[in-house]
């Protein structure tokens, strides 16, 4: 299946460069979470990608990446601190044996570059990227950037993104794995006393061949709200929106926001949940 991906709060990381008297370019960087299915295909434009975790007991020899076609597959144990080519659409496919293990890929974009017989190499880099960068580099960098955001101007630039001076965090279950009694709670987070939760996003996943429903839930005063996300198969959706799916009807403060099932899970089916969310006080 097609998943469409919407920038996450990584990027941009580095900063503007370029020649004297030309358009400075900045890099943006993607973070995208995955439960492994035996293909998966991501639609999203770059020209960098990593591994940036992956759980504890996957082979990545087992796990192919092919870019724009499905086609030319490349394992990700080949792939060291990065692979760089231009693509609109990434496909992975993994062994049956890895089918259901989670990683996290990296996706960086707006770099020149060439192709060599042997491997990748940058050619007339513009943005100040290393050749052997690594992704610790550049989450240092990242880190270091909103340092400074933070301690300056992040209320206002949060107010401006985010529509509230907050900026959301992930917030991830474990893996589950069926069966799973209909109306499993997969994720619950608490709102705290005081506090408005608010809900930017959704990270939903599973591979139960009859699909299922999940209900995305919060309280606001005394009324539950729900919105519902159907799957029909297998598959993983990553949401992510400027303004809060829950605006004007947050979450009350001592109220608990959730991620379940509507139906019951199949026998050795993996579920997997997360939400992007903030408090305001």
């Amino acid at each position: 299946m097609s998943l469409p991906i919407l920038p996450t709060p990584l990027g941009p990381t580095t900063p503007p460069t370029g020649p004297p008297g030309q358009p400075t370019t900045t890099r943006n960087y993607l973070v995208i979470p995955l439960v492994l299915q035996p293909q998966m295909e991501v639609d999203v434009n770059g020209d960098w990608l990593s591994v940036l975790s992956y759980q504890a007991d996957l082979d990545l020899t087992k796990v192919y990446v092919a870019f724009n076609f499905a086609d030319n597959w490349l394992p990700l144990s080949a792939i060291g601190a990065g692979v760089y080519t231009p693509f609109e659409r990434i496909y992975i496919r993994a062994e049956q044996s890895e089918v259901g293990k989670s990683l996290s890929i990296a996706i960086g974009g707006q770099a020149r570059f060439y192709i060599s017989s042997q491997g990748v190499t940058i050619s007339n880099d513009l943005v100040g990227l290393a050749r052997e960068n690594t992704l610790a580099q550049i989450a240092t960098s990242a880190a270091g950037i909103y340092a400074i955001a933070s301690s300056n101007v992040n209320y206002p630039l949060n107010q401006l993104r985010w529509g509230y001076p907050v900026e959301p965090v992930w917030a991830y279950s474990a893996v589950s794995t069926g069966p799973l009694a209909a109306g499993t709670v997969l994720l619950s987070q608490p709102v705290s006393s005081g506090y408005n939760g608010y809900i930017w996003g959704y990270f939903l996943s599973e591979n139960d061949p009859s699909g299922n429903v999940f209900l995305i839930q919060w309280v606001n005063g005394t009324t539950v709200y729900q919105q519902m996300v159907v799957m029909n198969g297998p598959g993983t959706i990553n949401f992510i929106s400027v303004k809060a799916i829950n605006d004007g009807i947050p979450a009350s403060p001592n109220t608990t926001m959730v991620v379940k099932i509507l139906n019951a899970a199949s026998t050795n089916a993996l579920y997997m949940a997360g939400i992007l969310y903030g408090q305001v006080p």
